[in-house]
């Protein structure tokens, strides 16, 4: 014969899991919508366009690897402020 507590402390278990893995997914929906993303902009137009600059000319003085182009006015440059947006 099944044993009563037995069977009342795995029922007990098992809803203590579901509630463990449904509070942990509900908490890091919330913590998603609170995050921020961090944007480049560009300095002389303001706008936030910005790419990192592939072309052949920064790749052959090897020392700008992270060098950036502006999309919009083609100012390109190593200097980039980088501002959080929500």
């Amino acid at each position: 014969m099944i044993n009563f507590y037995y069977v009342t402390f795995i029922v007990i278990l098992f809803f203590i899991a579901i509630w463990i893995i449904l509070w942990d997914r509900l908490s890091n929906k919330k913590s998603k919508k609170l995050q921020t993303k961090n944007v480049r902009i560009c300095p002389k137009c303001k706008s936030d366009d910005v790419s990192p600059d592939f072309s052949i000319k920064t790749f052959g003085e090897q020392s700008e690897f992270n060098k950036y182009k502006c999309n919009k006015c083609g100012h390109a440059s190593i200097f980039f402020p980088e501002l959080t947006k929500k």
